[in-house]
């Protein structure tokens, strides 16, 4: 039999797991501490974009395509004087149901049928962190530019 050993941090918890992946069959694994998945496949992006042009504002959407793609789209709408820049991003096995749960939950800030949010960035980062039970995987201030995984 052949395997493999991984050390992995739990996305979640962030306590260190020991793994060995054989080429048996078995369930996914999940974290030695809280027990929740230590890996998924990832279908898209739940992502929080700003604009200059609209302080105070964030936009909270999802894609299930190249994200740099989806901004330049968004970006390129003649209604908008200034790009989009990528905030944060979480990479998302199930991102428009994530997209959708973080909506609801900020209801009460959000412009009527629409994607944007009137909340400060740093604390739509940390509810949609808490939300999703995740950190992100990219924060402009910490990271700088975006790019494509």
């Amino acid at each position: 039999m052949q395997a493999v050993l991984i050390l992995a941090e739990c996305p979640s918890c962030h306590v260190s797991n020991r793994l060995t992946i054989s080429d048996r069959k078995c369930t996914p694994p999940r974290c030695g501490r809280c027990k929740r998945p230590l890996f998924f496949v990832v279908h898209g992006y739940v992502y929080l974009l700003s604009n200059p042009a609209m302080p105070g504002v964030v936009k909270i959407g999802h894609t299930r395509g190249a994200l740099k793609s989806r901004v330049d789209q968004l970006s390129s709408a003649t209604g908008i004087p200034r790009p989009f820049e990528i905030e944060a991003v979480f990479m998302s096995e199930k991102p428009r149901e994530e997209e959708q749960l973080i909506h609801q939950a900020l209801s009460d800030c959000r412009a009527p049928g629409r994607e944007f949010f009137a909340i400060p960035l740093n604390d739509a980062l940390h509810k949609c962190a808490d939300l999703l039970q995740r950190d992100p995987q990219f924060v402009r201030q910490f990271d700088g530019d975006f790019s494509e995984p």
